[in-house]
């Protein structure tokens, strides 16, 4: 995926067009909480949900991560850049640093999807 602007010289993107990029698409979804604590002055106590309410929610999980890293692929696959998926499972914050490290990235993008400023 070639480069362009005023920060680049027309060898610079020659050599760039000649590299294989792959483009890594990482989709951090929070642990789901099986107990939710009663908010206001109720005392002490928590509801736990049940084992197969757990399993639901996690299934929906994945499906959305599936759909949101289908129609990424496919937006990719059209543009004809080389990418891959990974599902992480944690706070965003943490586990983007993590996985930025362990891949040794050279270049981060971090979208929020809309549910407020990233925490990154």
């Amino acid at each position: 995926m070639p480069l362009t602007g005023p920060w680049t010289t027309s060898g610079e993107e020659e050599e760039r067009k000649l590299q294989v990029e792959l483009l890594t698409l990482v989709h951090v979804q929070q642990p789901f909480q099986h107990y939710v604590l009663p908010p206001g002055p109720g005392g002490p106590g928590a509801f736990y949900a049940t084992t197969s309410v757990v399993e639901s929610m996690r299934k929906v999980q994945e499906e959305n991560a599936a759909l949101i890293l289908s129609r990424a692929l496919q937006m990719c696959k059209e543009k004809m850049v080389k990418a891959e998926t990974l599902v992480l499972s944690g706070d965003a914050k943490d586990m983007i640093c993590q996985a930025t490290e362990q891949m040794h990235t050279d270049l981060l993008v971090v979208g929020s999807h809309g549910h407020g400023k990233s925490k990154v």
